[in-house]
């Protein structure tokens, strides 16, 4: 049923990702600026969003090592 209310609730791309950040804050997600460098920590949850109407979230690892980033 949760997913039949989101998109009751999303008649466009942007209002459906404004639904989508509301359930990543609730569950614990950090939102990251495209414009600033990423301080990705182990076992940490985030999303990035790009002109409010494309959006991509996800967790990283207990095994990530954040000097193996390229």
């Amino acid at each position: 049923m949760k997913i039949l209310n989101l998109l009751e609730k999303s008649k466009t791309q942007y209002h459906t990702v404004e639904q989508a950040v509301a359930i990543l804050n609730e569950n614990g997600f950090s939102e990251l600026n495209e414009e600033t460098p990423y301080n990705i920590c182990k076992n940490g949850k985030y999303y990035v969003r790009r002109n409010g109407s494309a959006l991509i979230a996800f967790t990283v690892g207990n095994g990530f090592d954040s000097f193996n980033v390229v």
